[in-house]
């Protein structure tokens, strides 16, 4: 599960190629709110919304292909990484929402954070598309991936990890 390109909405690798034509989601919260102020309970909704929407949308493909193929020598190594991701990613991905979803009742955001609820929420869903669009580009068979293009998302531009609500 540590290997797993797990996304961490605090520590945000993707590629330049942001978002799609797709409506972005929300966290539902005043899209012009300082993070900084936000309620104890408004910090844990945004980042229940944020674990819930991560499991919503990638896949064990997402989540274990990218990783599978940068990180391996051999197509045969590839698979075999990928499989055993896969496999694990199934096994503990209930009790790894569950364990993420319960630590949102711990959230702390610093002080002198001065992103907005928006930034947050485009942030997000950057990312998740980021990792969506790798999962889906790259493949076993695929021995020389271009290693270049890993940047954050424009929107997560200036974000401190420190401004993400997250237990």
């Amino acid at each position: 599960m540590e290997k797993r390109l797990a996304l961490s909405l605090m520590l945000t690798v993707a590629c330049s190629d942001e978002g799609g034509a797709e409506e972005a989601a929300t966290s539902g919260l005043e899209p012009s709110q300082n993070v900084s102020t936000l309620s104890l309970a408004d910090q844990t909704t945004w980042c229940r919304w944020a674990t819930e929407l991560e499991f919503a949308r990638l896949t064990p493909q997402a989540q274990c292909e990218p990783e599978a193929v940068l990180g391996t020598d051999t197509q045969a190594n590839c698979e075999a990484s990928r499989n055993a991701c896969i496999a694990d990613y199934e096994a503990t991905r209930d009790e790894e929402r569950t364990s993420r979803l319960d630590s949102c009742g711990r959230p702390e955001i610093d002080a002198d954070c001065t992103v907005t609820v928006a930034q947050l929420d485009a942030c997000v869903n950057d990312t998740l598309s980021v990792y969506e669009k790798l999962g889906a580009g790259l493949s076993c068979g695929d021995r020389n991936p271009d290693r270049t293009g890993f940047v954050e998302p424009k929107s997560c531009d200036g974000i401190p990890s420190g401004c993400f609500p997250s237990g």
